[in-house]
């Protein structure tokens, strides 16, 4: 999974692109967010997109927030229908920033409320993002459910039960590029669906994922060699 949250301004996303064509064999989640949700579409991301889509292992997915159930289903509704709406680009599902965690009815009816629009309205996968382990119940209302979003230091203070339905998001990686190859292979050897590790610093003034990390190439590479090594075991 790969938070694209810079704007595509000519140039910027070529890292994205190269790193993407370098490794053919790798299937990516793209995840759009012009303005904390969808804006209409202008020049700069129609050509973003189109060239994302345009690769066949890449699905693109639209950002939407819902401040952790607090906004209303129908502001929520309303970014879904402005991202189907989109032309002549389009994306492929939804992702939910800032999902509710605690498993009560009224959470799970929310989350399923916005599972069934996204279903009637995209092929690709709903994600949610409570950026923490959340109950069973929420991976029956989503395909995908982040259970970690937080700075690499962060990691070693919970309990990570993951498998594939999980996306794991790691930002503030500040070691070196073997460490970061071993934090990948044991992540991918256990079962991470997802996986996204980032150099970019909130705390420094890096934002939320405003700019590509340090190590994207290698990352991707150490994602591609774990794969390779899960697949012939």
């Amino acid at each position: 999974m790969f938070p694209a949250y810079i704007y595509p301004d000519p140039g910027v996303w070529d890292p994205l692109y190269s790193v993407i064509e370098a490794h053919p064999s790798q299937n990516w989640t793209i995840v759009v967010n012009p303005n904390s949700g969808p804006d209409p579409l202008d020049d700069e991301y129609i050509t973003a997109i189109r060239k994302l889509n345009s690769y066949p292992q890449v699905q693109t997915i639209g950002y939407v927030y819902c401040s952790y159930g607090k906004r209303t289903i129908d502001a929520v509704t309303q970014d879904i229908k402005t991202y189907k709406s989109w032309q002549p680009v389009q994306v492929k599902g939804i992702f939910i920033d800032e999902a509710p965690s605690e498993p009560n009815s009224q959470n799970l009816k929310y989350i399923k409320s916005i599972y069934d629009i996204v279903k009637t309205s995209f092929d690709g996968p709903l994600v949610i993002n409570p950026g923490v382990t959340v109950a069973r119940e929420f991976y029956k209302v989503s395909d995908i459910v982040v259970s970690f979003e937080a700075a690499h230091s962060e990691l070693f203070n919970r309990q990570l039960d993951i498998d594939r339905a999980q996306a794991i998001l790691i930002h503030s990686f500040s070691g070196s590029t073997r460490k970061q190859d071993e934090l990948v292979q044991d992540m991918v050897r256990r079962g991470a669906g997802e996986l996204f590790v980032s150099t970019c610093n909130p705390d420094n003034g890096d934002g939320d994922y405003n700019q590509f990390s340090d190590l994207l190439d290698q990352f991707v590479a150490s994602v591609e060699k774990a794969n390779l090594a899960q697949m012939e075991r």
